[in-house]
């Protein structure tokens, strides 16, 4: 009698399996597609459509950047810091507050000499420093008009 009852449980049984290994097939594609739509977002803020009327910004957020190349690193450095007073002098007789300025650090790459046949001969040739540095304030129209005249 046993022999018989499992029978007639196989194909429930069989239907039981068949049901659960559709739902992971199911659920294993929908989890790829989620996985893909992360990958290929950039998150990156898109907007479409039209303003109706000026949008104003109440905070500015001003990046420059100040560099100086020279064939040694210190000729380079002393420029850079003499072209970055100049920047800060500016700033301060336009009365920007100096916590409303940040300075980074340095950035420093190597300018390989190259032969006539544009390879690299192992020599610098120059060296280029850069420094950023960034303005953010609430005083929008005040430092837009400072910086709009800005001439070094």
């Amino acid at each position: 009698m046993q022999t018989s009852s499992s029978l007639d449980r196989f194909p429930q049984l069989f239907a039981g399996l068949a049901a659960l290994s559709l739902a992971m097939v199911i659920s294993s594609v929908v989890g790829a597609n989620a996985i893909r739509t992360i990958k290929q977002s950039n998150d990156a803020l898109v907007v479409t459509g039209s303003a109706k009327r000026p949008i104003r910004s109440d905070y500015i957020v001003w990046r420059a950047s100040i560099s100086s190349q020279q064939p040694t690193a210190q000729a380079a450095y002393q420029e850079l810091k003499r072209q970055t007073a100049r920047v800060q002098l500016y700033l301060k007789d336009q009365q920007i507050p100096d916590d409303a300025i940040t300075l980074n650090s340095i950035e420093t790459y190597a300018i390989p000499d190259v032969d006539i046949n544009g390879r690299e001969t192992g020599q610098t040739r120059a060296y280029r420093l850069n420094q950023r540095l960034e303005i953010r304030s609430n005083e929008v129209d005040r430092i837009t008009n400072c910086l709009s005249s800005l001439q070094i």
